[in-house]
């Protein structure tokens, strides 16, 4: 299975949990739950909202980008979301931080 599929998170809570539709046969079994997808853009924001020590195995990764209110460096959020990224197996094609917003064009090399 490629990388960039997986169980998608619930866009319906705050609380990153997994995403279900619960289906079952005539006789009551479960026939579908986990939704499987593309994961990259749910990975993408993970990664950007991830504060630094957050993830046990990983201390030095995320980017936190809840720093950035009133912060004029973008240049050093630019190359920290960049690291980040790489450092899980992405590749960006483009990347546009500026005041107004962010846009990450990318994902996982094959």
């Amino acid at each position: 299975m490629s990388k960039d599929i997986g169980i998608q998170i619930s866009s319906e809570t705050a609380n990153y949990e997994c995403a279900f539709s619960l289906v079952k046969n005539s006789e009551g079994l479960i026939e579908q739950g986990l939704i499987i997808g593309n994961i990259v853009p749910q990975n993408q924001a993970l990664i950007l909202i991830m504060e630094k020590g957050e993830l046990k195995e990983y201390p030095k990764f995320g980017v936190g980008i809840n720093g950035i209110i009133n912060d004029n460096e973008l240049e050093y959020w630019k190359k920290e979301i960049v690291s980040m990224m790489e450092q899980d197996g992405m590749s960006l094609a483009s990347l546009e931080l500026t005041t107004e917003g962010l846009k990450i064009e990318g994902g996982y090399r094959k």
